[in-house]
């Protein structure tokens, strides 16, 4: 699985959600600028990828915003609320789909945001979701144009070749 894989799952998600949400690939600043944002808007930043010998685990912070009102701004925790069910709805849509090929950290925190970008008070949640692939470590896969003259075992020990 790659990058681009989790961007078409997530992205199937949202497009196939009941309750449209404009959906933006990137860190929620590039917000500034936007213009006609239809909320709720959700916003998905890929933060990196952390790698070791059995697994590599994809990050991806989630930011799920709608409008509040600019005035008495009292609909604040029911904006939050509704986007905190957006979140939930996104997990339930995923963990079903864990398996073979991925897995997600479902123990994540979700923290209501509040901000103003472009002139709209907006206002919602963040959380974060890993995506965890086992690495199917192949030497054979490896795209190189000789052998390497060290191999690794299973248990990562090396083994020496002659060339």
């Amino acid at each position: 699985m790659t990058i681009i894989d989790f961007k078409n799952i997530i992205g199937n998600f949202f497009e196939n959600y009941l309750l449209k949400c404009q959906l933006f690939f990137g860190d929620i600043s590039d917000i500034v600028g936007l213009k006609d944002i239809a909320y709720p808007a959700v916003f998905v930043d890929y933060t990196g990828t952390e790698i070791n010998f059995n697994a590599s685990n994809y990050s991806f912070d989630f930011y799920i915003t709608d409008l509040i009102d600019k005035h008495s701004k009292e609909n604040y925790l029911d904006v939050v609320s509704q986007c905190e069910k957006i979140a939930s709805d996104l997990i339930s849509y995923l963990y079903p789909l864990t398996g073979s090929t991925f897995n997600i950290s479902v123990n994540t925190t979700i923290q209501p945001i509040r901000d103003t970008y472009n002139d709209d008070e907006i206002s919602g949640v963040k959380l974060t979701i890993i995506f965890t692939t086992i690495n199917q470590i192949d030497k054979c896969a490896i795209p190189l144009s000789s052998a390497p003259s060290v191999l690794l075992q299973e248990s990562g020990a090396p083994i020496l070749l002659e060339n």
